[in-house]
């Protein structure tokens, strides 16, 4: 883990309103507030035009190496780990619950396992497995928002810490924020790009005109030239782009009706930050 801090930049009246918001709230977690006027000793190169909330304490981690730890922690407590394995089914039973799988590689076969309990964690599947056992009218249909990362292949500007625009309103996600790297690689995104397929995780290079106007709202010295589309992730919302609401918490709940059956929908990006407070949330859910 590497401290690196993080900063929450405001910039227009309304923006100033939710920002007003994030500090009643966050005020006793030690988040500070600086005025605009003092933004050019915290970053030099980043534009402000009301206020920032700064988090001194937040730092960035290797998303692998956390994989690989609670990999071991499963292992070392007797958990087994089924790759290439599909849920095609789940059945309530008197006592528990029946979970068929079917093989995705090599030679197609089926197994039927019987288990006390479900902790549904299946992430942009999720919806799909919580479908398969409860009835129609509590049926979740996830919204693909994938997200393109774009790469700063520049020394200039120099930025030391996570800045993040204070979200637009009607904005689907975070906005494009800035992130850094362990060795100080600086990464701007995600966008939101509205896709029917799960799996289309190319980058999606036609958006970097677009990333790069809101990148310039906070930091207007970055060049379309340096910007190099790397990578992306998709998100399972459950507001999609016509919705109503425009923001919907993670659902973390045991099912009425189905004990032991737990579901976790929604979880975007934020849930790696808070998986391990997630565990032991569903872990207590069992108690």
């Amino acid at each position: 883990m590497k401290k690196v801090g993080k900063g929450r930049w405001c910039q227009t009246d309304y923006k100033r309103c939710v920002y007003r918001t994030y500090v009643i709230r966050l005020w006793d977690l030690g988040i500070n507030r600086a005025y605009s006027t003092q933004t050019q000793f915290i970053e030099p190169a980043v534009e402000v035009k009301r206020g920032v909330l700064a988090s001194p304490s937040t730092g960035i981690i290797s998303a692998h190496s956390l994989m690989l730890y609670l990999q071991t922690i499963l292992e070392n407590n007797d958990g087994d780990i089924a790759l290439g394995s599909q849920v095609t089914d789940i059945e309530k039973l008197s006592s528990g619950y029946k979970i068929t799988v079917d093989t995705t590689v090599g030679k197609k076969e089926s197994a039927a396992i019987t288990v006390d309990n479900i902790v549904n964690s299946a992430g942009l599947y999720s919806d799909k497995v919580s479908n398969m056992l409860l009835p129609e009218d509590r049926h979740v249909k996830y919204h693909y928002a994938k997200g393109t990362y774009f790469q700063l292949n520049s020394t200039f500007p120099e930025v030391r810490r996570l800045i993040y625009p204070v979200p637009d309103k009607k904005l689907k996600g975070l906005g494009t924020h800035l992130t850094l790297s362990l060795d100080g690689q600086i990464k701007f995104g995600p966008d939101v790009e509205w896709v029917q397929d799960p799996t289309d995780y190319k980058p999606s290079s036609e958006r970097l005109m677009e990333a790069h106007g809101a990148i310039m709202r906070y930091l207007p010295h970055v060049l379309p030239m340096d910007l190099e589309a790397t990578y992306a992730g998709i998100r399972p919302k459950l507001n999609g782009p016509d919705s109503a609401e425009d923001f919907t918490d993670f659902i973390i709940r045991e099912e009425e009706g189905f004990p032991g059956f737990v579901n976790l929908l929604g979880i975007e990006s934020p849930g790696l930050t808070s998986s391990m407070a997630i565990g032991k949330y569903v872990a207590n859910l069992y108690k």
